[in-house]
């Protein structure tokens, strides 16, 4: 590969991991302990029964998690009888095996294996501790120490480094947005992800009035992955897809890195899938719903943003534990998921998922014609469903379409209710020498190399990436309408139900359905309401 300025580095390196299982047994073992199953049990209400939660631990189960105002349980059982025993219960609806799920595609897992990152000339990030320096910013550790923190906003958004970067805000009209001050200040934002990188500098921002403001709200964040932690373990040979998430929606205006689209709203980071291959139980993402849902007073959340999706097939799905579920299971699973999802609307909460990614083949790409398979979260009711755009070779031409129909996204008129950027590359450039996508070019005075790099979408990475980087996926386009949402939530006093933001949201969107599409992508029905605007939402 060619060697580039220092001034940015993008590397492609393929990751090949090695998982190796070690089983022990007993020299003489007198009879085979069955294994431990994870289970949702689901009572018939909403809300559980009194002593339900006894007669679960008094039929062999340990319970994991207690959900009374949606009616849930989660326990583990050895017990063969277990499902026999607690589903007898007359307040009981159910007792569905919890399985374990990618919420995230193949595809995007491979991409955060690469290095898709980027570096400034006085940016620098080393090992756990995660030091970084800047320009205008000194921090060290989970113990800040300040130095010349810019306030938020600056003058300009460009004095932000890599804004240079960033034509997913230019898509929606961001910048218009900001000046009129529109910010997202007070709104909160619940990010369901893997791990966080905590403290990243690019949160950081120096409040006149009350001082150094992090971003993330560490304190109100919480994790629900047995073993792991909320921050995002650096050791791994992977980006933090929750740091890029978090960044899209709210790195502050600060004169380094990028910005979001709310550079003064606030992360609640909640992790509900594993750092290293982004895998969860349905357990974990409804306990995440729940905990959002049930913060109160200052620390209440606005909006949940899910860049995550499973595809599940209803007639069933076998998970890497060897727990299995058919059509009537998959179907349970679902109803627990839609009653945390219903319950967080009912608290006032904006929920947003990512539309999903696939290859431009796979005949599950248009959504409305796959009758055996479900996309979940984005086809639960109540959540706001994100497809995907971006331009194709904006790094030679600033003047490209930033809106075209990205080559992986799902999409469908009963599936999509708006489109945001996500980010599209044309894959065989970045391996064609001939392509001009695939040799360096100049974005803003910055070397890109690859040239097609430029057409994902950048924001901030953990310290193991250099602290900032591009990504592609629905998972980045359903950050930008959280964002939006927030600043239409700031704009109108900090307190909207959901369904007047989604109003907002439909009002405001540009309808880019309205001309015809490109015959190159036959997508029609690829945008719901419209590519969301952040403007248009706040003027």
């Amino acid at each position: 590969m060619k060697r580039v300025p220092q001034l940015l580095r993008f590397t492609l390196a393929l990751l090949l991991t090695t998982a190796i299982a070690l089983s022990f047994l007993p020299a003489a073992p007198l009879t085979a302990q069955a294994p431990a199953v994870r289970y949702l049990v689901v009572a018939k209400a909403d809300k559980l029964p009194n002593g339900l939660a006894d007669q679960i631990t008094a039929a062999g189960g340990t319970i994991s998690a207690v959900l009374p105002e949606v009616g849930l349980i989660a326990v583990e059982s050895a017990n063969p009888n277990f499902v026999a025993t607690i589903s007898a219960i007359k307040e009981v609806q159910t007792v569905v095996p919890d399985v374990l799920v990618p919420w995230v595609s193949a595809e995007e897992v491979a991409a955060l294996g690469q290095d898709f990152s980027f570096t400034g000339q006085d940016f620098g990030a080393t090992g756990q501790e995660f030091a970084f320096t800047g320009q205008n910013f000194a921090f060290t550790g989970s113990n800040a120490t300040f130095s010349g923190l810019a306030t938020n906003p600056l003058t300009q958004p460009e004095d932000d480094l890599f804004f240079r970067f960033q034509w997913n805000m230019l898509a929606i009209d961001a910048p218009e947005a900001w000046a009129a001050g529109a910010r997202g200040r007070g709104v909160r934002v619940a990010v369901l992800d893997a791990g966080f990188e905590l403290y990243h500098p690019d949160f950081f921002w120096l409040d006149p009035a009350t001082g150094p403001v992090n971003n993330i709200d560490a304190a109100s964040g919480a994790n629900f992955v047995p073993g792991e932690t909320l921050q995002f373990n650096n050791y791994l040979p992977v980006s933090s897809h929750a740091t890029h998430i978090a960044g899209i929606i709210a790195a502050a205006d600060n004169g380094m890195g990028v910005i979001g689209v709310a550079p003064e709203s606030t992360i609640v980071p909640i992790k509900v899938l594993r750092d290293a291959d982004l895998q969860g139980d349905f357990a974990w993402i409804i306990q995440g719903i729940y905990y959002a849902a049930n913060l109160q007073g200052a620390q209440a959340v606005d909006v949940i943003n899910m860049s995550l999706g499973a595809a599940v097939y209803k007639n069933g799905y076998c998970d890497e534990t060897g727990t299995c579920v058919g059509k009537k299971e998959v179907k349970e699973l679902l109803d627990a998921l839609t009653r945390a999802i219903k319950y967080a609307e009912k608290q006032g909460i904006t929920v947003v998922a990512a539309a999903g990614n696939t290859t431009p083949t796979d005949p599950t790409i248009d959504m409305d014609h796959v009758g055996d398979l479900l996309f979940i979260p984005a086809d639960t009711k109540g959540t706001i469903t994100v497809s995907a755009t971006g331009p194709n070779g904006w790094g030679l031409n600033p003047g490209a379409d930033l809106d075209m129909p990205a080559f992986y996204s799902r999409y469908g008129k009963s599936y999509v209710d708006f489109a945001a950027p996500g980010g599209n590359i044309d894959l065989s450039a970045l391996t064609n020498p001939t392509s001009p996508l695939w040799g360096p070019c100049l974005v803003g005075g910055f070397p890109v190399n690859p040239c097609g790099t430029a057409d994902l979408v950048p924001s901030t990475l953990a310290a193991n990436q250099g602290g900032w980087g591009w990504l592609y996926g629905t998972s980045m386009a359903a950050p930008h309408v959280a964002g939006v949402a927030a600043l239409i939530i700031g704009q109108n006093g900090g307190d909207m139900k959901s369904n007047k933001v989604e109003s907002a949201l439909k009002k405001s969107a540009d309808d880019l359905d309205k001309a015809g599409l490109d015959d190159l992508y036959a997508k029609p029905d690829f945008y719901g309401d419209g590519r969301v605007n952040a403007y248009n939402a706040v003027r």
